[in-house]
């Protein structure tokens, strides 16, 4: 493990691993299979960092590492930024709509993909459905001819069930969450993506070791991370008490800042920063929390429409005097890497159909086997290419592919740029000005060679560079960063950008995992558990958060979460050994499970009785066909009328 060690990256020196985090590298090292947990702000993300760094060292080489772990996430946004693919692309899958589409899985191509896999590395596992591992699971199994759990496959899950739930596709007039709150969705030979991971009988068979992480390093209050605590796992009405008392308590530190500002400020200075709405006299507002895109893209474009036309209106001592309203463009340069390395074509045999081999030495320098080898690597790279094209990063990767900006822009940090001052994933800014890309100034650069800075600069197409103050202090110049992820089995994608994005609105799921210096919260349509605890605990304390629409029930936790964490299921690392996985039964799970049978069995009874009247049907009409044949066939009779009155019907003489 020393290898795994913490150490430096960059100019910065990385923060010391926690006892709890070493323990989750220890377990992967080992070989285990493990599901490391942790509220928001414990180090998930840094940890599952430090894991996929272990594994590269366990696999050194570039095009092995790529071939033997797949790391990827429940939504395209993680994937991206843990440097993967999603886990329905990487299994072959994309959105599967019938249980039968995991069939798919044992597609030749996919299949040889998944044989060659030895970890597995799945981040927001909270969004995993039970469903879905219960189908993925015993296909794994049969795509590598295996009957270990999960074919032998190392896996290796992140996240807290505490955060965002599975998207159920519930059927019309279904209602409830991923945990059955509200009870199952109507069950049907659809895919539902139904239930938690966790409630699912494969995560028992896959004998995950389990490890809680329990420091917390983004909030240093303790009141304030107790709050965040109540929210997240507290009984509802001890969970509605902390909303309240969590919004006092922001409403009362703005207020405790508002006065000490106002104390410093000589007669005549600016106003003190006091309503958390406006800008803290930095010019940086906070940025707002919503549960749905249309109200983000709608912010959005509203303020920046706003910034450009206020730029008129502006006083001596506001942001941006001075500078026009010019907004610069800074287009982003994508990449596709194919790193496949196709397999030789079939040698011809020769004439004596001895294999080339064992016949004489120019056999191989067949003109004809040497087109076929360099047919097949072309369409290899092709394939490649095309796939690396049409991947979900291009769509999901928070870099746009068109950052468009302007003095006075609200903006958002989307790299580590230095740890040690503060400017993180995350980090909120203003737009101060512009300079030239060849002559920056103050220039920050994320934490890694300046080589690789270098070359992104060379390579990235934007003419300016924005200068941004940021509110964790420093005022630098953002320099263009390099964003990847690897496709399994074709290579590469990259795109090339300023590491920002527009931040007056973002989306709850697009927060997850980042730290907000910074941030005003809408609660009024957080329409599922977990959603109001993710929002609330992007904040790094009291003065930096607004809470407004708020609603206490807004406040909702899954019974099945709260019962899953309390039985034991994850226990604390210091207890790992030896722990005994809880056996215990869940009742939704076991619910859905035997409607859905009973549903699928009515099915194929309807399949079963509209068969056999098709074939009755046909029956029928095969037996009236001969009957009209044989009829058709019959010579004719004759009729008389007998002596007593009556019809005498008989054959015609021959």
């Amino acid at each position: 493990m020393s290898a795994c060690s913490s150490g430096t990256s960059g100019g910065s020196p990385r923060p010391p691993l926690a006892p709890e985090q070493l323990e989750v590298l220890r377990l992967v090292a080992e070989g285990c299979n493990v599901f490391f947990t942790g509220s928001a702000g414990t180090g998930k993300s840094f940890t599952l960092e430090r894991v996929v760094e272990a594994l590269r060292v366990r696999y050194p080489d570039e095009a092995t590492f790529r071939e033997k772990v797949a790391v990827t996430a429940t939504t395209g946004v993680a994937a991206t930024n843990v440097g993967g693919q999603t886990l329905n692309s990487a299994l072959g899958l994309g959105a599967p709509q019938t249980r039968k589409d995991f069939r798919n899985m044992l597609h030749p191509r996919t299949k040889a993909r998944l044989r060659a896999w030895d970890v597995l590395v799945v981040d927001e596992v909270s969004m995993l459905s039970g469903e879905f591992l219960e189908e993925v699971e015993p296909m794994l199994r049969l795509a590598r001819d295996n009957d270990l759990p999960a074919g032998g496959v190392q896996i290796v899950f992140a996240g807290d069930f505490f955060q965002l739930p599975p998207v159920t596709k519930a059927p019309e007039g279904a209602r409830g969450g991923a945990g059955g709150a509200g009870g199952a969705p109507a069950p049907s030979d659809a895919f539902h993506n139904f239930g938690y991971a966790f409630q699912a009988p494969a995560w028992r068979r896959l004998g995950l070791r389990c490890v809680e992480l329990t420091q917390v390093f983004r909030q240093s209050d303790v009141e304030f991370v107790g709050m965040l605590q109540a929210v997240r796992s507290a009984p509802p009405k001890e969970a509605r008490a902390a909303l309240r008392r969590l919004v006092a308590a922001t409403v009362a530190a703005s207020a405790a800042a508002a006065a000490e500002a106002s104390k410093a400020t000589p007669p005549g200075g600016s106003d003190a920063p006091g309503g958390k709405g406006a800008d803290d006299g930095t010019g940086i507002r906070p940025t707002q929390i919503f549960s749905r895109n249309r109200d983000v893209d709608e912010t959005n474009s509203g303020e920046m429409m706003n910034l450009l036309a206020s730029h008129a209106r502006r006083t001596p001592g506001d942001v941006g005097v001075g500078t026009p309203p010019k907004v610069f463009r800074m287009p982003a340069l994508d990449g596709v890497h194919p790193i496949y390395a196709a397999a030789p074509a079939p040698a011809p045999a020769t004439a004596s159909g001895a294999p080339p081999s064992q016949a004489d030495d120019g056999a191989d320098d067949d003109p004809a086997y040497t087109f076929l080898c360099e047919r097949e690597a072309r369409a290899a790279r092709e394939d490649a290419a095309k796939r690396l094209r049409s991947s979900e990063f291009f769509r999901d990767c928070l870099a746009g592919p068109d950052l468009q900006l302007c003095v006075g822009a609200q903006v958002m940090l989307l790299k580590n740029l230095d740890t040690a001052a503060g400017l993180v994933n995350g980090s909120r800014g203003v737009v101060v000005g512009f300079v030239p890309r060849h002559q920056p100034q103050s220039q920050s650069q994320p934490e890694k060679a300046p080589s690789d800075v270098s070359v992104s600069l060379l390579q990235w197409q934007g003419d300016m560079l924005p200068v941004v103050r940021f509110a964790a202090g420093p005022t630098v110049t953002v320099m263009p960063a390099r964003f990847s992820a690897s496709v399994h089995g074709a290579g590469e994608v990259s795109r090339i950008q300023v590491p920002l994005k527009l931040a007056w609105a973002i989306t709850v799921h697009k927060s997850q995992g980042m730290t907000l210096d910074r941030v005003r919260v809408s609660l009024r349509s957080m329409f599922a558990v977990g959603q109001a605890y993710v929002a609330l605990s992007r904040a790094r304390g009291l003065l930096g958060l607004d809470i407004v629409d708020w609603d206490e029930s807004c406040v909702r936790t899954d019974p099945a979460v709260v019962a899953f964490y309390a039985a034991g299921m994850c226990v604390h690392w210091e207890n790992v050994e030896g722990a005994e996985p809880v056996e215990a039964d869940d009742p939704v799970w076991t619910r859905w499970v035997k409607s859905r049978e009973e549903a699928t069995a009515r099915v194929e009874a309807k399949l079963r009785a509209a068969a056999k009247a098709a074939s009755d049907a046909r029956a029928a009409a095969a037996a009236l066909r001969a009957a009209e044949r044989a009829a058709a066939k019959a010579p004719p009779t004759t009729s008389a009328t007998s002596p007593g009155g009556g019809r005498v019907i008989g054959r015609a003489a021959g």
